[in-house]
């Protein structure tokens, strides 16, 4: 029942941080997105040298977001491995126990 207890309390734990790096994607997403669509309605207008700067910027602005996502799963996996090892160690001791 213990083990029961502290799996869940993990399992919570994961979940919230979970969600808090999905909300920040989606931030930087809505952010990328906006950023975007302004570059798209106002382009014909701008100047080369502008124009070349914004794309930079954007191009930017992809591979952050596209670092951060992947490395954000990264650290989920470690996370959760660091989390569940007490679990996992105990486990595998009742196991050695019983077999």
């Amino acid at each position: 029942l213990h083990s029961m207890n502290e799996y869940a309390t993990v399992e919570t734990s994961m979940m919230q941080l979970s969600e808090k790096y999905a909300a920040e994607q989606k931030r930087a997403e809505d952010e990328f997105n906006r950023k975007y669509e302004e570059f798209l309605d106002t382009q014909r207008d701008m100047p080369q040298t502008i124009l070349q700067k914004r794309q930079s910027e954007l191009q930017e602005l992809l591979d952050r977001n596209i670092t951060f996502k992947k490395e954000s799963q990264a650290l989920l996996e470690q996370a959760k491995a660091k989390a569940e090892a007490p679990l996992r160690k105990r486990i595998a001791e009742a196991m050695g126990r019983v077999g």
